[in-house]
């Protein structure tokens, strides 16, 4: 096992902050939604770092913080959740004046003995993950208490190698941070010019108060000067309206495998649901279950093929992603509709960067049905607007953008690759299964 040896969570921590089941109410305080000391809550915690985009922002004043709080969190410390779900981890890179929230751990590590972002990775593999929810108890919800938390057992190399081993895996994190990074700013872009173009009109109103739009002049020139009324208000000149349905030769939705006799499996057909994609249009990996290829067949009307858009038509609406190779096949329930684009009348990137638009998702949201959650009908979807301009900027644009999504194609597809073998390296390293170098040379034979 290569030197490793084996201690409790408890004779490694300097210190753990513990904050299962209270709030700042009693101590007195409240949360507030102004400046303040920012809370960190356990919805916060996705993906293993700390996502200020997962929920709202919530803060305390600053004599709640010091009632709160014993120390700031500290560069090396680890976060974890206690329930829903226990186990979940984040690393914490520099000191941050953050207030912890409820059904979180602050796990002070002692340096003299485990390496900060050791500790951040072992708790992460199936061994210890299985350990933790093993520990945990609760009829509801399921949780794990200090108590039983610091029984867990830790692998503990030399502090040397714990350090090598973190920094391997610590690599290929950062640089699928910026394969994200960097994806998301592509289609940043690639929005900006939809909003510019195709929802404010900016060329347009250049032309139209005679002004430069600073585009060149094979483009500039297959913008109308001039506006006209329509059911939407004003639009440019000879552009026309088309509702999704017209724009679409599929717009289905999918059902519950259960509900026709079906039933969800391990491993095979990925199934996806609302909770699937996130807020900026990405499948999130291990958020979707699996369904078999009978129970795919029974569901051949929701079958998902590469090009189709997803859009979230109950529970949260307007969630909105575009189907790449690698996400198919596929297959999804009644929370997702599909749209599938009539390539002759608009490309599938198109019709994406429309339903992604914020003016389109409010109209959406202002056409819900509430019951016990929130409804919009595939009849309404159908029904939506769209101003479509002339087929020959439509290409145009459709040739600008398609470089883009090209891009973030390839980047995605390589973050992929990064994360096998990351995944794949993880649980081999934190065991001693495979050495230090033969971790090195897979890396630089897959030349990262």
């Amino acid at each position: 096992m290569n030197n490793f040896n084996f201690t409790e969570l408890k004779n490694i921590c300097a210190d753990i902050l513990d904050r299962r089941g209270i709030t700042p109410k009693k101590l007195g305080g409240d949360f507030i939604h102004k400046k303040g000391k920012r809370v960190i809550s356990a919805k916060l915690k996705k993906n293993n770092i700390v996502d200020f985009t997962a929920d709202q922002p919530r803060f305390v004043s600053d004599t709640i913080y010091k009632k709160w709080m014993k120390t700031p969190l500290y560069e090396g410390d680890v976060l974890l959740t206690s329930e829903a779900p226990s186990g979940s981890v984040a690393y914490i890179k520099e000191t941050k004046e953050w207030c912890l929230g409820q059904r979180l751990f602050c796990l002070r590590p002692n340096p003299s003995i485990v390496y900060g972002k050791y500790l951040f990775y072992v708790l992460q593999t199936k061994k210890l993950q299985h350990d933790i929810n093993a520990r945990s108890t609760g009829t509801t919800v399921s949780g794990i208490r200090q108590s039983e938390l610091v029984k867990i057992v830790i692998p503990l190399p030399p502090l040397p190698t714990q350090k090598m081993i973190a920094e391997i895996l610590g690599t290929l994190d950062e640089k699928i941070a910026i394969n994200k990074k960097t994806n998301k700013n592509l289609e940043e872009i690639a929005k900006a010019l939809f909003k510019s173009w195709f929802i404010d009109f900016d060329p347009v109103r250049a032309k139209a108060e005679d002004r430069s739009n600073g585009l060149p002049n094979a483009i500039s020139e297959l913008f109308p000067d001039s506006f006209e009324d329509s059911e939407l208000g004003r639009i440019p000149k000879g552009w026309k309206i088309k509702t999704a349905d017209q724009l679409c030769e599929v717009i289905t939705k999918g059902t519950t495998p259960t509900s026709i006799g079906g039933q969800f499996s391990d491993e095979g057909i990925p199934f996806y649901k609302v909770e699937s994609i996130s807020e900026s249009g990405q499948i999130i990996p291990g958020k979707y279950s699996f369904i078999d290829n009978e129970v795919d067949l029974l569901l051949k009307r929701s079958r998902i093929i590469e090009g189709d858009i997803l859009f979230s038509i109950a529970g949260t609406i307007g969630r909105t992603t575009l189907m790449r190779k690698e996400n198919v096949p596929a297959n999804t329930n009644q929370a997702l509709a599909i749209l599938r684009p009539n390539s002759n009348l608009i490309s599938s990137e198109f019709m994406y960067l429309y339903l992604q638009d914020k003016k389109r998702i409010e109209l959406a949201r202002s056409r819900v049905v509430q019951s016990v959650q929130a409804n919009f009908s595939l009849g309404e979807l159908k029904s939506l607007p769209l101003v479509v301009p002339s087929e020959s900027l439509r290409k145009r644009f459709e040739g600008i953008i398609e470089k883009l999504f090209d891009k973030i194609t390839i980047t995605h597809n390589n973050s992929i690759h990064l994360t096998k073998i990351r995944n794949a390296l993880l649980p081999k390293l934190i065991s001693g299964e495979l050495r230090i170098p033969d971790a090195e040379k897979m890396i630089e034979d897959a030349e990262i």
